[in-house]
């Protein structure tokens, strides 16, 4: 990858929807070669696709939280359903397996404070391998997600 790569990769993240022309103005190179590029990096994977970011507030998702979850670990079935239910949940933004104490962190939203207690009772907590779960609530977003750094 060089300069021109990772210069496309830069503007696609902040201009998804830019023309090919004005990329190629912006990186200097021509048109053709901008798009040859382009294809490139899609077949390879390096762009995975391209999506809309949406406001969540205009669309009625008042509460995020991480919520941190622990799951029975030794019971390898039970935690696959887990994956497979909460990757179904509209709720459920993101889900990582992370390292420490805690095995799963989900970034989910919900239109109100009481949606988001019936979420978590109702429906998260009652997934068999759910040991335990707990919440943050995000009271402000400093830094919303950002481009990766590709240079």
């Amino acid at each position: 990858m060089d300069r021109y790569d990772r210069e496309i990769l830069t503007q696609l993240q902040t201009e998804g929807r830019i023309s090919v022309a004005a990329l190629a103005e912006r990186i200097a190179l021509s048109p053709s070669a901008t798009l040859r590029r382009i294809q490139a990096l899609e077949a390879s994977g390096v762009i995975a696709g391209y999506r809309a970011r949406l406001d969540a507030h205009k669309l009625g998702h008042e509460v995020r939280a991480f919520v941190e979850v622990n799951a029975d670990r030794a019971n390898p079935e039970q935690v696959e359903q887990f994956l497979r239910r909460v990757g179904a949940m509209p709720e459920v933004l993101s889900c990582y397996m992370v390292s420490g104490s805690i095995d799963f962190v989900l970034e989910v939203v919900a239109p109100s404070l009481s949606a988001y207690a019936d979420f978590i009772d109702n429906r998260l907590l009652k997934l068999r391998g759910v040991k335990d779960a707990s919440s943050r609530l995000v009271l402000r977003t400093i830094k919303p997600p950002s481009p990766y750094a590709v240079g």
